[in-house]
C-alpha cells in the first residue's frame, strides 16, 4: 500500500467524522450537548493526563481522602502492587520430550506509590514513583511523574515538573507520541509512558484547549530547549488536535489526529510528518564480509499515519462482555526493501552483535503493519475469558499471534494459559532466533491498590 492509496483512506476516515460532525450540529440532541468547557479545578487541572472532557469528583469521595473537606484540603496516597510469576517453554521442544533447557521463568514484582497533594484551590503537586525487582541497578528505581498543577488565572494553568504527554490516540502504535521518553508496547498497549521534564501552559477557550510546552529534558546534557504547541477542540462528537514539536538537533514533528464515533465503532487516526535527527541505516555493501555495513546520517522527513477502531458489546443479561480493535500503520520511515534484512540476515546479526546498530535503529524498520485483538470476558459470569492478539508486519510477511485463557474468580488472583507462535523468515520482524511456538503459564495478583 502506497502513500497516495494510505491518504486517500484517512481523508476518507476524516470525511466520515466531518459527516458525523456535520449531522450532530445540524440536530442537536440532549444526548449530544457540548460539554461545559472545565473550570479552573476541574479533574484535567488536577489530573495527570491530556483527556479533553473529564468530571471532577465530588468533594465527599471516599478515594479523597478525608470525605466532606474542599478538594484543595485534600491529601492522597496510594500505589500499587503487582507479583506475577510467569513460566514459558518451548512448545516444539516439549513435543520432542526434549525437557532440558526448554521451561523458562519469569517474575515481575513491582510497585508504585504516589502522592497528590492540594495545599490549596490554585496549586496541586503529584509525585508517583515505581520500585520493580531485583532493586540493584539505577533502572529498577524511577521517578516516572513530579509537576506542579498552578492556576495562574481563570483559564490559564501552567504543569512544571516531569510529566506524561499523551499526544497520541493509537492503540497498539503512536506515531503521534513523539515527546514521552517511552513508546507503546503492542502486546502491553495499556501500560503508563514516561514523559519529559516540561513546563506546560495550558488556555482553555470555550471547547478547546491550547497547550504551549517548553521541553527541558536536554537542559543538563547540551543545554538545548525544545518548544512544542498542540491545539484540540471538541466539534460534535468529534475530537480533532493539532501539534508540532522541534528540538535542537533532534528530529521534529507535525501531527495530527482525530477521534470519534461513526458506523457503530469508535474510530481514531493519526497523521504526523517527522524528519531531522540522525539515524543509523543497514545498507547493501559488496565490500563488506557479509554483504551489508551500517551507516549513519541524516534522517529524511517520511509521513507515518494510522488508522484503527475499537468496539465493545454486552448482551442483556451482562453474561458475555465483547471487545475487539484493530489498527493499521503506515511507516514511511521504514526501509523500502524489506528483503534486505531476510537476505542478508547473518550480516545484519552480525552488525548487531558488535553494536553498530542497536534496537532502535531496527524498531518498524518495515513500512506496513496490522495488530487486531478479540477478547471476551466474564463468560457466562464465570470470571473466565479468552483473548486472541495478532500483531503483523505486512511487508516481510511476518508476525506474532498469542491466544490465552484466564481465570479470575480468585480474590485478588488472576491465572492465565498463553500459546504464543511466530512465523516469519529469518531476519524479518518477527522471526528473531529463539522458540518459534511458545507455552505459558502465568499466576498474577490483582486489584491491589491501595
Amino acid at each position: 500500500m502506497d502513500t497516495t492509496r494510505f491518504g486517500r483512506a484517512l481523508a476518507a476516515l476524516l470525511l466520515a467524522l466531518a459527516v458525523r460532525t456535520a449531522s450532530a450540529q445540524a440536530a442537536p440532541s440532549p444526548e449530544q450537548e457540548i460539554p461545559a468547557a472545565p473550570s479552573p479545578a476541574d479533574e484535567e487541572f488536577f489530573g495527570a493526563g491530556d483527556d479533553l472532557v473529564t468530571e471532577a469528583p465530588e468533594a465527599g469521595d471516599a478515594d479523597s481522602g478525608g470525605a466532606g473537606l474542599p478538594e484543595f484540603q485534600k491529601v492522597r496516597w496510594g500505589g500499587t502492587f503487582r507479583l506475577e510469576a510467569a513460566g514459558t517453554a518451548d512448545a516444539e521442544a516439549l513435543a520432542r520430550g526434549e525437557w532440558a533447557g526448554a521451561p523458562g521463568a519469569e517474575l515481575d514484582l513491582s510497585g508504585t506509590f504516589f502522592l497528590d497533594a492540594r495545599p490549596s484551590e490554585e496549586v496541586r503537586v503529584l509525585a508517583k514513583a515505581r520500585a520493580a525487582y531485583p532493586f540493584e541497578d539505577a533502572g529498577d528505581w524511577a521517578l516516572r511523574e513530579l509537576f506542579a498543577d498552578l492556576a495562574l488565572q481563570p483559564g490559564l494553568r501552567l504543569r512544571a515538573g516531569k510529566q506524561t504527554v499523551n499526544w497520541g490516540v493509537g492503540r497498539f502504535w503512536s506515531p503521534a507520541n513523539v515527546i514521552n521518553l517511552e513508546r507503546i508496547d503492542p502486546e502491553h498497549p495499556d501500560e503508563e509512558l514516561a514523559g519529559p521534564v516540561a513546563a506546560r501552559l495550558h488556555a482553555v477557550r470555550g471547547t478547546s484547549n491550547l497547550y504551549a510546552y517548553a521541553l527541558l529534558q536536554g537542559m543538563e546534557e547540551d543545554g538545548t530547549v525544545g518548544i512544542a504547541a498542540k491545539a484540540e477542540g471538541l466539534v460534535g462528537g468529534t475530537e480533532l488536535s493539532l501539534a508540532g514539536v522541534w528540538r535542537p538537533d533532534r528530529p521534529w514533528a507535525v501531527a495530527a489526529t482525530a477521534t470519534g464515533p461513526a458506523l457503530g465503532l469508535d474510530l481514531y487516526a493519526e497523521a504526523v510528518v517527522r524528519g531531522g535527527g540522525r539515524r543509523t541505516y543497514v545498507v547493501e555493501d559488496g565490500g563488506a564480509p557479509l554483504g551489508v555495513s551500517a551507516e549513519s546520517r541524516e534522517a529524511e522527513p517520511a509521513f507515518q499515519g494510522t488508522l484503527g477502531f475499537s468496539w465493545t458489546w454486552s448482551d442483556e443479561t451482562e453474561a458475555w462482555n465483547l471487545a475487539a480493535s484493530a489498527q493499521y500503520l503506515r511507516n514511511g520511515a521504514g526501509y523500502a526493501d524489506p528483503d534486505l534484512f531476510t537476505t542478508y540476515a547473518a550480516g545484519v546479526a552480525a552488525l548487531a552483535a558488535a553494536g553498530q546498530i542497536g534496537p532502535e535503529d531496527l524498531y518498524l524498520r518495515g513500512r506496513n503493519y496490522g495488530a487486531a485483538s478479540l477478547a471476551l470476558s466474564d463468560i457466562a459470569r464465570s470470571d473466565a475469558g479468552l483473548s486472541l492478539l495478532w500483531l503483523g508486519s505486512l511487508d516481510d510477511r511476518s508476525g506474532k499471534v498469542v491466544a490465552s485463557a484466564s481465570y479470575s474468580g480468585f480474590k485478588n488472583l488472576r491465572i492465565a494459559l498463553s500459546y504464543g507462535e511466530r512465523y516469519g523468515r529469518a531476519g524479518s520482524e518477527y522471526g528473531f532466533p529463539g522458540p518459534r511456538r511458545t507455552l505459558g503459564l502465568s499466576v498474577e495478583t490483582t486489584g491491589l491498590s491501595f
